[in-house]
C-alpha cells in the first residue's frame, strides 16, 4: 500500500469511528509512524509502505480509537504556532487557552513596552502560557509554578526547546506558596489556567480528558471555583499597581469570577470568549 492510499483509508476509518479531525489525525499518525514531515505524505504519495510501517500505523490507530489523546501518542502538540512536548501525567494544552495568551500579550505590549516585564504563570503545566508570552515579548521574564514535579520539569524542557529557558524560572509548589519571600507588588501580569471542573462532573468528562489528564489539573472542587477563588483573593500582594490578573474559567463561570475580582478590588474587569463562543477568559486590573 502506498502513502496516499494508506492516508485515505485511515481517514475513512477515523470518520467511521467519529475521531476528531480524521484527516489531520491520519496525517499526524502517518508522519509519526514513518518519521517524516506531513508534507511528504503528498510529495511522496506513491511510496510503498513496508509491513513494519503498516503494523506500526495499525497500533497507533488502535490507540487513537481506544481514546488515547493524539498528543500523548506523538509526544508533542501545537499551541499557537509553537511546538510543545507533552507527556502522561501532565495536563495537555487546549486551544481555548490561546485566547488568554492573546489578551495577555496585547495588554503587556500596550502598557509596559518600554520596561522590563515580569510575568507569573500559576499552574504552569507544560509551560505553554509563559513560554508563548515570552516568545512574543522579548523584554519579559517569567516565573512558572506548578505543584507537580513532572509538570515543572516538562515546563523547563519546553522553555529550553523554544529558546526561552534563560527567561523562565519554574518552581514547584502550591500556587503562591513558593513566592512568600518576595516583596509586595512584583508582577505586571499574573496568568493562570487553573482547575475549574466541578467535582461532580469529573466522571462525565470525555474519556480522553478524564482518563489521561491528571485529576488535580481538572478538579476545581464542588463549585469548580476553589483554585480560582484562592488565586483572586491572594493575587493582590503580588501584583504591581496597574497590573493584570487574567484567568481561564469554565462554561457558565465567568460572571462568578468577575464578581470575585470586583470584591477583591480589581477594576475594569472584562471577559473574552473563546473560539467556540464560550466566555472563557476573565481579566481584571489592580488600581
Amino acid at each position: 500500500m502506498n502513502l496516499i492510499s494508506a492516508h485515505q483509508k485511515l481517514t475513512r476509518f477515523f470518520e467511521k469511528k467519529m475521531v476528531d479531525s480524521p484527516r489531520l489525525t491520519s496525517e499526524v499518525l502517518i508522519s509519526h509512524a514513518l518519521n517524516i514531515p506531513r508534507i511528504r505524505i503528498y510529495a511522496s504519495f506513491d511510496r510503498i509502505m513496508t509491513d513494519n510501517e503498516l503494523d506500526r500505523l495499525r497500533e497507533l490507530s488502535r490507540r487513537i480509537t481506544s481514546g488515547e489523546p493524539l498528543q500523548l501518542i506523538v509526544g508533542d502538540t501545537q499551541f499557537l504556532t509553537y511546538t510543545f512536548f507533552v507527556e502522561s501525567g501532565v495536563f495537555i494544552p487546549r486551544p481555548e487557552t490561546e485566547t488568554l495568551v492573546e489578551v495577555a500579550v496585547n495588554f503587556l505590549r500596550e502598557k509596559f513596552s518600554a520596561r522590563e516585564i515580569f510575568l507569573l504563570d500559576l499552574g504552569t503545566g507544560a509551560g505553554v502560557i509563559a513560554v508563548s508570552i515570552l516568545l512574543q515579548i522579548a523584554n519579559c521574564s517569567a516565573i512558572g509554578i506548578d505543584i507537580d514535579a513532572r509538570a515543572a520539569m516538562l515546563a523547563r524542557k519546553n522553555a529550553a526547546h523554544n529558546g526561552v529557558g534563560s527567561r523562565l524560572s519554574v518552581l514547584q509548589g502550591d500556587l503562591f506558596a513558593p513566592l512568600k519571600a518576595l516583596p509586595d507588588g512584583v508582577f505586571h501580569c499574573i496568568a493562570s489556567n487553573p482547575p475549574y471542573v466541578r467535582t461532580g462532573e469529573m466522571p462525565y468528562l470525555d474519556k480522553n480528558v478524564r482518563d489521561y489528564d491528571p485529576a488535580a489539573a481538572l478538579d476545581g472542587g464542588d463549585e469548580g471555583l476553589s483554585a480560582i477563588r484562592r488565586i483572586v483573593n491572594e493575587s493582590d500582594a503580588f501584583l504591581l499597581g496597574g497590573g493584570m490578573l487574567i484567568m481561564e474559567a469554565g462554561a457558565g463561570q465567568a460572571a462568578l469570577v468577575m464578581d470575585m475580582m470586583e470584591h477583591a478590588g480589581l477594576t475594569d474587569i472584562s471577559v473574552r470568549t473563546d473560539l467556540q463562543g464560550i466566555e472563557r477568559v476573565i481579566a481584571g486590573w489592580k488600581k
